[in-house]
């Protein structure tokens, strides 16, 4: 979702407001942030554990000028390393 609604873009529903998370890597949840240099934006993505609130996945020295799947992909792929999950294809 995004934090401004006036756009044409889909949104969807937040699959978590009613959860009651409980135990380390039940649930993850996904920011994607901006960076402000002197001339340009970049962007960051990066993955939460929802129970300790700390970042399990970013792509360390990755920012992107563009907000993309590669971005978003990138940290995901480092928090499944991290918690040593098997990507099933």
């Amino acid at each position: 979702m995004t934090s401004d609604a006036a756009h044409g873009y889909p949104t969807y529903p937040n699959l978590l407001a009613e959860a009651v998370v409980t135990a380390p890597s039940q649930a993850w949840v996904a920011d994607i942030t901006y960076v402000r240099l002197p001339t340009t934006f970049v962007y960051l993505a990066c993955l939460l554990d929802a129970f300790s609130r700390r970042c399990v996945g970013w792509k360390s020295g990755k920012l992107s000028r563009q907000i993309d799947t590669h971005l978003t992909l990138d940290a995901l792929e480092v928090a499944l390393r991290q918690r040593h999950f098997q990507r099933r294809d």
